[in-house]
Parts: C-alpha cells; structure tokens; sequence
C-alpha cells in the first residue's frame, strides 16, 4: 500500500510520523504548485492515491514484512516509475531514493501484531492494556493476561474540535508509503505417528532378570499467558479520563482487521 502526498520542506519527516507512514522516501523538491502538480501527476498517470483511510492503514500495519528490504521495496519501485514520468514539473527537482524506514521508531519491531482497532469509547466501557507501539494517532495496547498499565475509563465525555494547518511555502511531493508484502499460511508441518507393538523376548526356565524399574514423569512444559494487540486511536480520547487499573479489562468495541482495500477517502492527509 503506498501513496503520494506534500510537506513543508522545513518539517522534514514530522509530517511522515504524525501519518504513521511505516516507510517512506522523498520524490522531490521545489516551490509548491510543481509539488502539487507532481501529486497530480502521480495519481493521473501511476494510480497512485494522496489519500488512505487509516482503517486501511492499519489494517496493512498488522502484517507487515519482517525485513526492511521488504518493506522497502513498494516504495522503491514506485520512486523509479515517478522520476521517470515525461511530464514531470520542471520546477521540482527530483530527489534519489533513501527509503527511511521507521519500524523502529513506532516500536513496532517484534511486536505482535494487531488484531483489531476499537471503534469506540461509550460510557462505562474500559480499554486497558501495556503500550507496546504508536504509530501516527494510534497506540497499540497488549491486552490479555497479566496486562497491566494505564486505562481508558468512559465517564462523562465532552466533545473537542480537532484542528489542523495547512503547508505553506515550498513544498515537497514525497513518496509515502507503508511497503507490504505477500504473506501466507502454510499447511501445519505433520510428521508420521503411530505406535509400535510392544517388544517381545524369548523366554525360559532360567531365574527371571531382575532389574531397578520405575515409572518417568510426565512432560510438563510452561504455558505462557498470551496477549492480544488491539488499535486505539487517539483522537477517540478526547474527553475521557486516563485512570490507573488493577487488572486487565477491554469492554469496549473492537472491530477485527479484515483484508485492506484502498479506497480513497478526503481529509486525511
């Protein structure tokens, strides 16, 4: 899943962080109609969306590629079939490809990934959890058996306006993406199993032999406690208290991530 968009050349990547894009690699420089022309460009001639839902995005988040390489490589390729366009603005001077990858700094790196995102706070619900990632407005929460850490309480919500600013001045068109790649599931791994007859001997008129026996323990193995990862966007938190909790709770809706599909949607970047 990759997409397409513009900044202020003086925020660098802050724009890139605060969209939670996993991976991303700058497209070109200059004054800031050609960035918006080389948006244009890109969506007109590569397919290349400006605009992706953040369900979407998380979604593609819970499975990403294990190596940077691979998740690299969307936005790679994609750099080279944009630099290449004929129609390209004069005025914007193409950038080489550097694929800044920012798996690290979300704290996604050996994470599990996330099962679903909540969908929303209602009043007497609790979602609780440890902070294992945040990416962009989310936070994924581990949740489960011996989870503990701050939690969400719904009491008495008041709605807030969000606010936002638009980038003004040079622009950059940048290629932002979150590379993902092909993942399956296998058949199980089966081996042969069976059971042998029982191993005979001769016998005879000797004096029987005689030996220490005993019976071994059984195999015991440690089941450790498994935690779920879910999704919580921040900006459902405006209005409700961050209280402590004594045990892990999540009494809220959750809804489970489905295969993504890009859809374009305004107002999200």
């Amino acid at each position: 899943m990759a997409k397409v968009g513009i900044t202020a050349l003086e925020r660098g990547s802050a724009r890139l962080l605060e969209q939670g894009a996993v991976c991303f690699s700058w497209l070109g420089a200059g004054p800031l109609m050609a960035a918006r022309r080389t948006e244009e460009l890109l969506r007109a001639a590569l397919g290349v969306p400006d605009r992706i839902p953040y369900a979407d995005k998380r979604a593609v988040r819970s499975g990403l590629p294990e190596s940077a390489a691979e998740r690299a490589a969307e936005v790679t390729e994609l750099h080279a079939r944009a630099v290449a366009l004929a129609a390209w603005p004069e005025s914007l001077e193409r950038a080489p490809c550097q694929v800044v990858d920012h798996v690290e700094v979300f704290g996604l790196a050996g994470v599990p990934a996330a099962v679903g995102s909540v969908t929303e706070l209602a009043p007497g619900g609790v979602v609780s959890g440890r902070l294992v990632a945040a990416a962009g407005p989310d936070l994924h929460l581990a949740t489960g058996v011996g989870a503990t850490g701050a939690g969400v309480t719904a009491a008495g919500a008041t709605g807030g306006g969000a606010t936002g600013s638009g980038a003004t001045g040079v622009g950059t068109a940048g290629v932002v993406g979150t590379a993902t790649g092909a993942t399956g599931t296998g058949p199980p791994a089966t081996g042969a199993t069976g059971t042998e007859p029982p191993a005979t001997g001769a016998t005879g008129t000797g004096p029987p032999a005689t030996g220490a026996t005993g019976t071994e323990p059984p195999a015991t193995g440690v089941t450790e406690p498994r935690e779920t990862v879910v999704v919580l966007d921040t900006r459902l938190m405006t209005g409700w208290e961050l209280l402590p909790v004594e045990a892990d709770e999540l009494t809220v809706p959750v809804k489970e991530f489905m295969k993504a599909v890009a859809v374009v949607q305004d107002g999200l970047f």
